[in-house]
Order: C-alpha cells, then sequence, then structure tokens
C-alpha cells in the first residue's frame, strides 16, 4: 500500500472573529475572561481535539490577582508579540480565549496534536530568552468543554456583554453617558398571558409602554423609562428584566437610546 511521505496539514476553519471581555469566576477566584464568541459557531473542530494552554506569570497584581494599570503596558508588549509569532509558527493552533487570574495570564488554545505547539514554544524561547517566563499545559479535550465551561459565557453574562457593547457604540458617537435619558427595552412573548404578566411587573416599575404588536406569531413589547446608562449601573438596570422576561418564557432583546453629545461638541 503506498504510504505518503507527507504529513496532513491540519486546516483550521476561518470565522469572523469576535473577542469580548467580561469577568466571572473560576475555583472562586475572580477572572478576566477575554474570549473569541464567535468560535461557538465552528466549535468543536474534530480536527482540533487537544486544549493547549500558555501561561504567563504577571508582576503588579492587585488583591484579586488581576493586572493593575502599570502592568497592563507590559502585558499588552508580550502578547503582541506573541499574537505575532503564532501567526507564523503556529498556523495549527487556534486561539479562543485568554483568562486572567491568580497573578497569571492564561491564553487558551486548540490544536491537533501538543507537538503541533513546538515550532512556536521554539521561537517564543528565541525570541524571548530568559526576559519571558512561563509555563504549558494540555490535555485531550474533543468536545471543546474548557471553552465552553471557562471561556464561553453564560446567558447573563452575555446580557451583560450585549449592554457594553451599546455603551461603546453611544461613547463612540460622542456621549459621555452622564445625562440620564429615555431608554428603550425590546421583548418577545409566544403568550398574550405571559405578556401580560410581564406588563404587570413593567408598570409596577414604572416603564411606560410604547409598542405593542403581534407579528410572526409572537407579542412584540417595548417599554421605556428614564434612566441612565453608565458602565457602572446598565446590569442593574437590564438585568433585572431580562430575568423578569425569563421568567415569564420571554425574550429581552436589549435595549437602545438617543446619543447625547455635550454643547460643545
Amino acid at each position: 500500500m503506498f504510504r505518503s511521505l507527507f504529513r496532513k496539514k491540519i486546516q483550521v476553519p476561518r470565522h469572523d472573529e469576535n473577542w469580548q471581555v467580561y469577568f466571572s469566576r473560576i475555583n472562586n477566584q475572580v477572572t478576566s475572561v477575554i474570549v473569541d464568541i464567535n468560535v461557538a459557531e465552528i466549535a468543536p473542530v474534530n480536527s482540533l481535539s487537544e486544549v493547549f494552554y500558555l501561561i504567563i506569570p504577571f508582576d503588579y497584581a492587585n488583591e484579586e490577582g488581576l493586572p493593575t494599570i502599570e502592568s497592563y503596558k507590559l502585558i499588552n508588549e508580550v502578547e503582541d508579540k506573541i499574537s505575532d509569532l503564532i501567526v507564523r509558527y503556529g498556523e495549527n493552533m487556534l486561539h479562543v480565549s485568554t483568562l486572567t487570574m491568580n497573578s497569571e495570564r492564561l491564553q487558551m488554545y486548540y490544536c491537533h496534536k501538543v507537538e503541533n505547539s513546538k515550532a512556536f514554544l521554539s521561537q517564543l524561547d528565541k525570541d524571548f530568552g530568559e526576559k519571558l517566563t512561563y509555563q504549558i499545559d494540555h490535555r485531550h479535550d474533543p468536545n471543546w468543554s474548557d471553552y465552553f465551561n471557562l471561556a464561553y459565557p453564560l446567558p447573563f453574562q452575555m446580557e451583560m456583554i450585549k449592554n457594553r457593547i451599546v455603551l461603546r457604540q453611544l461613547t463612540e458617537a460622542g456621549d459621555d453617558l452622564k445625562e440620564s435619558r429615555n431608554v428603550h427595552h425590546y421583548l418577545a412573548f409566544r403568550e398574550e398571558k405571559d405578556m401580560d404578566e410581564f406588563l404587570q411587573f413593567a408598570e409596577s416599575e414604572r416603564f411606560v409602554l410604547f409598542l405593542k404588536e403581534k407579528r410572526d406569531e409572537l407579542w412584540k413589547l417595548g417599554i421605556s423609562r428614564q434612566d441612565y446608562v453608565s458602565y457602572e449601573q446598565i446590569d442593574e438596570l437590564c438585568l433585572p428584566i431580562w430575568e423578569k422576561a425569563k421568567s415569564f418564557n420571554g425574550i429581552y432583546n436589549g435595549w437602545e437610546s438617543e446619543v447625547i453629545r455635550t454643547k460643545n461638541q
């Protein structure tokens, strides 16, 4: 039987990256999670069945084990260089998340076999030398359990991510988020009785109904109230609405607000 002398190249599926940041707790430790949430659209990838961690300790951690402002500059410089090395020497490795906890950055990759990381690690040692201290860890993970259980956000965490995306859009449009404004929330219910029960909650919380229509077998609702939408306050505003809609078998479809610019802009 003919036997190929060439190793089959592992194809890493292409996807549109969507990196987001949120906070979680892993092993009762506060953890900052940077994750490409669009990886979930292609995961698990059969040809990438090993999870590989590049673990880098850092100095100047705060009491929760997360980086201080002074340590971020060095971390960013190191990770930018590592990212460049991955592009050139880790073509069979897919970076899916970075977890920060207990004074360490844990870069999570998936690969075909851990041997795929040898060229990358060799170049890492060559470029950084003794300037970079790191460890590695790996295991067989064909179902991508680490990605889904450690990195991918839970539903309420996904809502927090969505909240910050809207806030970022507002600030990029020139809104300093200092003014209260009319905030519109959108929901959908399949059953009229569930919608009516939710509306009782909304009325008790002083929300005003501005949209109520049945479309495509769903009841579409819009409620609004004058509120502040700062980074510190947005989750306290939106998560209770999301939770209450869920308890009445409804879907919370997010919020929007007009852009309020200061007069000198």
